[in-house]
C-alpha cells in the first residue's frame, strides 16, 4: 500500500513524514516500564501507600519468589481493606529480601597498591588514597538472576560486573559512572572500566539510550549523557582503538536519541536554533519514591492530566541528576511547582557540545570525514545557540533558559541567582571567540563568582538558596566540584593578566575539597565517603531532600582519586586539621 501511495513525489514525502513520526512515537512509547508489580498498578500502590517499608525503593528492589502472574493472583485474593500487617505478610511470603539479585565480587584487576599511590608525597593523603582504592571491593557487584524466574526482578540484564554508588543505591547509575570510570582508571582497573562501559553501551543497543540506573523502573528517563566522555577517558588512558571502533556507532545512536526526543526549537533575530532539554514521558508516581510523589500532591485539586504532568516534571528532574533543586521550581519551597521540562539547562547543552566535539574527533580518527563534519557543524550551531539564549552579557554568566516564557531563567529570592551549573560551559569550553570570548572575558566569569567559589570552608554550594532540597545550599557535590575545578583550569591555561589569580582559586578549590573529603573519612569510625558534603562544615555530611545522606560513594571516590593522582604532590595534610568548626561565608 505504501508503494502504491508513493506514486508521486508529494505523496512519497508525506509517507516519509508519517513514518518518521511513527518511529518517534514507538521510540517514546518504549521509554517506560509496564510491570504491574514494579512500575504501576494496584499491588504497587497498596504496598507503597501502606509504607510496608519506610523507603519506597526497598520494595521495588526485591525479587519475586513466584511468577508475576502468580503473585498478582495472590494479591487479588487479599481483602480490599488489607492492613499494613496483611501486606507485610504478603510481601514476606512472595518476595525475596533486597540484594538477593546482587553478587559481591572482587574485581579481577584490583590492586592492593596501585602505582598512582607513588605520586602522592604526603603520607596522610597516600594512606587515605589507599583506603579509597580499597573501597572498590565494597562497591563491586554483578546482577545474579540464576535463582529467579524471568520477569521476577527489577534489575536490568547486563553482562558484566559494575561499581554501585553505595548505600540505598544498590545498582549502577548513568552519570555517576563517569566519575567512577575516572577513578577506576586512576586505580589501574582498566578491565573494570571497560566492563562498566560495555554494560552501558549494551543498554543503548537494547533501548536506544542509557536509563537513569540499572532497574526497569528507571526506563522512563535517562541522565546527563556522559557515555561519550566515558569512552573518551577510557580510550585516552588505554589507547584501546578496537574498543573505540566498536563503541562509536553506539555513541552515535545515543546522540541521535537525545536529538530526536529531547529538543526544543528556538528562534532569535530571524534565525532558528535547536537546544536540548530534560524530558521524561512518565506520567505516574516514581516507583522508587512512590509514597513521596503521591503524598506530595495529596489534597491538591488536580485533574488526572495535571497530576500526570507534575509526575512527568518530577521524573524529568530526576533525569537531570539534580533531584531536586530550587533551580527547577516556580515556588522555591514547593516541589509540586517543578518545571524541569520548561527549561533549557546550561549543563546539559554544555555536555552535548563536548560530546559533539569528541564524536567529531572519533570519526576523524577513522577517516569518516562526513560524520566528522556533521558533528563539527552541530557543535558550531549549538555554541551559537548557547550564546544567544543562555549567556547574560550584563552578569557575564550563563543561565538556564525558560523556553516556554522566552526569557533567561534566574531564581533569586533575595539572593544572587547562582547555580554551580552556570560554570559548566567552562569545563566543556562551549564558547567561541566569534562571540567575543577571550581570556579576559572568561576570567571575568570566574572572578565574578570568586566570593562564592572560595568563601566557604568546605567546597562550592550548589546554589545560594536553602530550599530543603538536596541540590541547593548547603550541599556541595563531587561531580559539580569536578566541573568547576576543570573549568577554572581551562580558563587559567588561556593566560592573561588574571591567570595567576585563577591558579590560586584552583588550588584553593582542590585543597578544600580534598580536605573535607578526607576529614569526613577521618572523623567517622567506618571511614565514610559521603554522597554530598555540607559546605559550612569541614568533613560534614550534606543533608536535605527525600532520603538521608548516603555513604559509599562511587562518584565521591572517583573524583577524590582523580584529584589526588593529578594534584596530590602539591598538597600537604595532617590529621589535626580536621577541626569540628562550623563556618559560613561572611
Amino acid at each position: 500500500a505504501i508503494l502504491f501511495i508513493a506514486a508521486t513525489p508529494m505523496k512519497w514525502s508525506l509517507v516519509l513524514v508519517v513514518l518518521c513520526l511513527l518511529v518517534q512515537f514507538l521510540a517514546i512509547s518504549s521509554l517506560e516500564c509496564t510491570s504491574e508489580i514494579y512500575c504501576r498498578g494496584p499491588l504497587l500502590n497498596a504496598v507503597q501507600m501502606a509504607q510496608v517499608f519506610n523507603d519506597s525503593k526497598y520494595f521495588v528492589d526485591m525479587s519475586l519468589r513466584y511468577s508475576p502472574e502468580t503473585v498478582l493472583a495472590k494479591f487479588n485474593k487479599l481483602p480490599s481493606n488489607a492492613t499494613k500487617e496483611d501486606l507485610s505478610i504478603f510481601v514476606a511470603e512472595n518476595f525475596y529480601p533486597v540484594e538477593l539479585d546482587l553478587t559481591v565480587l572482587v574485581p579481577p584487576d584490583w590492586q592492593q597498591s596501585p602505582p598512582f599511590l607513588l605520586n602522592i608525597e604526603n603520607p596522610v593523603l597516600r594512606e587515605w588514597a589507599s583506603g579509597i582504592n580499597q573501597r572498590w571491593l565494597n562497591l563491586s557487584r554483578q546482577f545474579n538472576h540464576s535463582f529467579s524466574c524471568p520477569d521476577c526482578y527489577s534489575s536490568l540484564n547486563v553482562s558484566y560486573p559494575f561499581i554501585i554508588a553505595g548505600g540505598r543505591f544498590r545498582e549502577f547509575y548513568y552519570w555517576d559512572s563517569y566519575w567512577i570510570v575516572k577513578g577506576l582508571l586512576v586505580s589501574g582497573m582498566y578491565t573494570s572500566s571497560w566492563q562498566m562501559l560495555q554494560n552501558l553501551l549494551s543498554l543503548v543497543e537494547l533501548y536506544g539510550f542509557v536509563p537513569n540506573g540499572g532497574r526497569i523502573y528507571y526506563l522512563d528517563r535517562s541522565q546527563p549523557p556522559l557515555l561519550t566522555q566515558m569512552a573518551f577517558e577510557h580510550w585516552k588512558v588505554t589507547n584501546n582503538i578496537s574498543f573505540l571502533q566498536e563503541a562509536l556507532p553506539i555513541l552515535d545512536q545515543e546522540y541521535e536519541f537525545w536529538m530526536n526526543n529531547h529538543t526544543v526549537n528556538l528562534t532569535k533575530d530571524g534565525t532558528d536554533y535547536q537546544l536540548n532539554i530534560y524530558h521524561s514521558h512518565n506520567h505516574l508516581p516514581r516507583p522508587e519514591s512512590y509514597y513521596n510523589d503521591v503524598t506530595m500532591l495529596k489534597g491538591q485539586n488536580l485533574t488526572d492530566q495535571q497530576r500526570g504532568e507534575v509526575y512527568s516534571q518530577i521524573a524529568s528532574g530526576c533525569e537531570s541528576g539534580w533531584d531536586f533543586s530550587s533551580r527547577w521550581l516556580k515556588q522555591i519551597y514547593n516541589l509540586s511547582t517543578i518545571q524541569t521540562k520548561n527549561l533549557v539547562p546550561v549543563d546539559l547543552n554544555s555536555i552535548l557540545y563536548k560530546n559533539e566535539i569528541v564524536l567529531a574527533s572519533f570519526h576523524g580518527l577513522f577517516n569518516n570525514r562526513e560524520k566528522e563534519q556533521y558533528y563539527l557543524e552541530q557543535a558550531k550551531q549549538r555554541v551559537k545557540a548557547i550564546h544567544k539564549f543562555l549567556w547574560d552579557e550584563q552578569e557575564t554568566r550563563w543561565y538556564d533558559y525558560d523556553w516556554v516564557n522566552h526569557r533567561i531563567h534566574k531564581v533569586r529570592n533575595g539572593s544572587e541567582g547562582f547555580y554551580a551549573s552556570s560554570l559548566t560551559p567552562l569545563w566543556a569550553q562551549a564558547y567561541s571567540s566569534d562571540d567575543g570570548f577571550n581570556a579576559t572575558t572568561l576570567a571575568n566569569v570566574v572572578l565574578g563568582v570568586k566570593k562564592i567559589l572560595t568563601g566557604f570552608p568546605a567546597g562550592v554550594p550548589t546554589s545560594l538558596l536553602y530550599s530543603g532540597e538536596q541540590w541547593d545550599l548547603p550541599n556541595a557535590w563531587s561531580p559539580l566540584m569536578y566541573f568547576i575545578i576543570e573549568g577554572v583550569i581551562n580558563v587559567a591555561r588561556l593566560g592573561g593578566e588574571e591567570s595567576q589569580e585563577l591558579e590560586n582559586i584552583t588550588i584553593e578549590l582542590i585543597s578544600k575539597w580534598i580536605k573535607t573529603n578526607y576529614c569526613g573519612w577521618n572523623k567517622t569510625s567506618e571511614d565514610y565517603m559521603y554522597e554530598k558534603y555540607d559546605v559550612g562544615y569541614v568533613g560534614g555530611a550534606g543533608f536535605g531532600g527525600q532520603y538521608p545522606v548516603q555513604n559509599g560513594f562511587g562518584w565521591t571516590n572517583g573524583v577524590a582519586l582523580y584529584l589526588l593522582n593529578t594534584f596530590g604532590s602539591k598538597f600537604d595534610l595532617t590529621e589535626d586539621e580536621c577541626a569540628n568548626k562550623y563556618e559560613f561565608m561572611s
